[in-house]
């Protein structure tokens, strides 16, 4: 059979075999973990990101208005060109179509 086996009938040699079910479970259980830990980390920077803006907002006097309208203007990025090779950046992504720069020399929240 071989490495090529078709689908069904690796997952009736992974049933037979009590070794390959185990790794299995193991995998499913540490992807499991590496998920639980992801989504920590997300609530714990969105509750930071609420507490900078509770803060910015009674130390500024600003709007939800004005905090929605910023992330818009971030978001669009129209007309921005790469600072390495000066080519437009693209609206969606986090890096330079053409070079890959991602310009985190320039911008310390680039990649988050």
């Amino acid at each position: 059979m071989g490495l090529f086996a078709s689908g069904k009938k690796r997952k009736n040699q992974i049933k037979d075999d009590p070794l390959a079910s185990q790794l299995g479970f193991f995998t499913e259980k540490a992807e499991t973990a590496d998920l639980d830990e992801l989504q920590e980390r997300v609530d714990r920077l969105t509750l930071i990101c609420k507490a900078l803006w509770s803060f910015i907002m009674e130390n500024q006097n600003l709007k939800e208005k004005e905090l929605a309208m910023r992330i818009d203007k971030i978001k669009t990025k129209a007309g921005e060109k790469c600072p390495s090779c000066g080519r437009p950046l693209s609206k969606s992504l986090n890096k330079c179509l053409y070079c890959g720069d991602d310009g985190t020399g320039l911008n310390p929240f680039s990649g988050l």
